[in-house]
């Protein structure tokens, strides 16, 4: 038997599966078994954090015909909506299925669970044994013929189990690491996903830290569940996410992947960040039929427009056809190759010059949103701010400085976006990792991994074969991996298409490979075969 083996049964997890299965099958690998090694016992599979909550004011950021599971058929998530009513309709009677574009990320959550579902049937009527791990992966051993991972379950019982492949899915690390000196702090989260709302008393003060899709899904959440005190919102530049407009379809003319491959002489050298902003000026300009000053460019990156009045600006805005975000749209599929092309100070440079507006106008939000946030601001329940200095704890409350200003709260919510600095990872199976020197972090964030096949490197650059990096964990070499549709998939085919390759490149009929459990250190040949159909309600535990 050849193991495979998924650390991870989030949102990653499905594209993941979905090409492993398809490859498995086409090239005619025999006695195969995918192991999904999933932590949370509680949670479903395919949703993960991100698609768990249910609130109707989470919604998605792509329209329903850009999240599709399956690339040939862009309807299927809309489809699935129309004939799924009665999963769904109880916690969400007033969505209108035929005028939604952008249904609560729940639901989205609940088809990806149903895709899972389906193709591990599927997997299982080809010949492929799926089986579902409840429990948490704690560290991971190179062996010669594979990897030993330790798991450990709800009672801390330790289990090992051997596998010839790995693909690290473990999904977002918890909030940004700048302020770790707060985290033992009483009324202090560092993620809105550990965040019990409930629990916060209505009518106290919050300050939300960070001012994007995140702060906005949290701010939203919080009032539906009946918050009445003060919510304040910083950021040092106290920019909200621009609003999603009319867009139609684009053509890239200049920033294409024929440019690039120009530029770089077909990958023997790298551009320069300087290259890149030019051709992507050319993109604007082209697509709005007018050059754009110099003036009118440098105004673009560093607006100045106080938070009511960029909103409002934004709302009225996005009422119309606006062209720049087709340019966006159209540079999705090529954002990895772009970044993969920079020099790596170049990298640098654009994160820390130009990240924070590239992700004002990239992640854009729903009007529907906007106009509630704006009513929010407009009733004073809602204070964003800008010029965030400082948070600091005086040891009763929270004291946060912006502009000089104090502003005093017991409650603070880290909504920064998700950390990428793994040598601050809370997760112990990234410590030992780490530790372990089998993986490395990489210097732009995430871990280090080469850009073509997503096999890890450890911190000699060297390759780790059979040990796959998908999805936030390739971060800083693969620079956007949240959008599912596009940079998730991304990485799960490549990934996929890596571990195939290498099966057939060391034999055409893998070789058998014992997997098996060591109960508490002693060796017990108790092979994973125990059939398993991804139901919820058949698992090994």
């Amino acid at each position: 038997m050849y193991h495979f083996t998924i650390i991870g049964g989030g949102a990653a997890c499905v594209p993941l599966l979905q090409q492993l299965t398809m490859l498995i099958e086409e090239k005619k690998i025999a006695s195969t078994v995918i192991n999904i090694i999933e932590k949370n016992t509680n949670a479903p599979l395919g949703a993960g954090l991100a698609y768990s909550t249910k609130s109707s004011e989470q919604i998605l950021r792509l329209p329903v015909t850009k999240m599709s599971a399956h690339p040939d058929k862009p309807n299927h998530f809309a489809d699935w909506i129309k004939a799924n009513q009665n999963k769904w309709e109880r916690d969400f009677p007033d969505l209108d299925i035929d005028t939604d574009l952008y249904p609560p990320r729940y639901i989205f959550g609940l088809y990806l669970q149903d895709v899972i579902t389906e193709l591990c049937q599927q997997a299982e009527t080809i010949g492929i044994t799926v089986n579902i791990i409840f429990k948490e992966a704690v560290d991971i051993q190179k062996m010669n013929s594979g990897f030993n991972i330790t798991l450990k379950d709800r009672n801390d019982q330790i289990n090992e189990l051997t596998t010839n492949q790995v693909f690290l899915c473990t999904g977002h690390m918890p909030a940004a690491s700048t302020y770790l000196e707060l985290n033992e702090k009483t009324g202090y989260f560092n993620s809105p996903w550990n965040t019990v709302i409930n629990s916060i008393p209505i009518d106290d003060p919050i300050i939300i830290l960070g001012t994007r899709l995140t702060a906005i899904d949290t701010v939203l959440s919080l009032v539906a569940h009946g918050h009445r005190g003060k919510i304040y919102m910083a950021s040092r530049s106290g920019l909200l996410p621009c609003v999603i407009g009319n867009s139609v379809e684009y053509e890239k003319k200049y920033l294409t992947t024929e440019a690039i491959d120009r530029q770089t002489g077909f990958g023997t050298s790298k551009l320069s960040l300087d290259t890149v902003l030019a051709l992507f000026w050319q993109e604007i300009e082209n697509s709005e039929k007018r050059k754009i000053s110099d003036e009118e460019r440098r105004a673009l990156i560093k607006p100045q427009f106080s938070p009511d009045a960029w909103l409002k600006n934004e709302i009225r805005n996005s009422q119309s056809t606006r062209p720049w975000q087709s340019v966006l749209v159209s540079l999705y599929p090529i954002v990895q190759k772009i970044w993969d092309a920079l020099k790596k100070e170049d990298k640098q440079k654009f994160l820390d010059d130009y990240y924070s507006i590239w992700m004002t106008y990239l992640a854009a939000f729903p009007i529907s949103n906007a106009k509630k946030i704006l009513a929010l601001m407009k009733s004073q329940q809602l204070v964003v701010l800008n010029g965030l200095q400082s948070v600091e704890h005086d040891g009763q409350q929270f004291r946060i400085t912006c502009n000089d200003q104090a502003y005093i709260t017991p409650y603070v919510i880290n909504c920064t976006g998700a950390g990428h600095d793994y040598r601050h990872s809370d997760s112990l199976l990234i410590q030992n990792l780490i530790k372990n020197k089998l993986v490395t972090p990489y210097a732009l964030g995430g871990l280090k991994v080469d850009f073509k096949t997503l096999v890890a490197k450890n911190a000699n650059h060297e390759l780790i074969d059979g040990l796959y990096i998908i999805g936030d964990n390739a971060r800083g070499k693969l620079m956007a991996i949240a959008d599912f549709a596009n940079q998730l998939r991304f990485t799960a085919i490549r990934g996929a298409n890596t571990s195939i390759s290498h099966i057939l490149k060391k034999n055409t009929s893998p070789r058998s490979s014992c997997s098996f459990f060591k109960e508490n250190g002693n060796k017990e040949n108790a092979q994973l075969t125990e059939k398993n159909v991804c139901s919820q309600g058949k698992k090994i535990s």
